[in-house]
């Protein structure tokens, strides 16, 4: 299954060094790719569409990178950060997922993509 990469607008530098620094190392195709055998329902119609298995990856490297102690408190800083909206992927504070899909992202995946 082929997924399309992120906007040009949201590949925009972010304001902060670190993040600009490895944001255009990330392959979002590449990761899209690998993780879609987790995520059957993007070829199926259905509610809200799903999150971009490369953005939840962009959430996780956020949460390592910047040292942030939970998922609650890793999601209330992407909301409140411009920086870390655009380089996770999302138009605004609305598409920010929760962190039980973090959870569940995580369980479903595994660690070993995220080392």
């Amino acid at each position: 299954m082929q997924f399309s990469l992120l906007p040009d607008f949201l590949r925009a530098e972010t304001t902060d060094p670190l993040l600009d620094a490895i944001s255009p190392r990330i392959d979002e195709a590449a990761i899209d790719d690998q993780l879609a055998a987790y995520y059957p329902s993007f070829s199926i119609p259905q509610g809200w569409p799903p999150y971009w298995p490369s953005c939840l990856i962009r959430m996780h490297l956020v949460f390592f990178l910047k040292r942030i102690s939970s998922f609650n408190r890793l999601c209330e800083v992407v909301r409140q950060t411009p920086a870390y909206l655009k380089f996770c992927g999302f138009q605004d504070a609305d598409y920010v997922p929760t962190p039980g899909l973090l959870s569940q992202f995580r369980a479903r995946i595994g660690e070993a993509p995220l080392q």
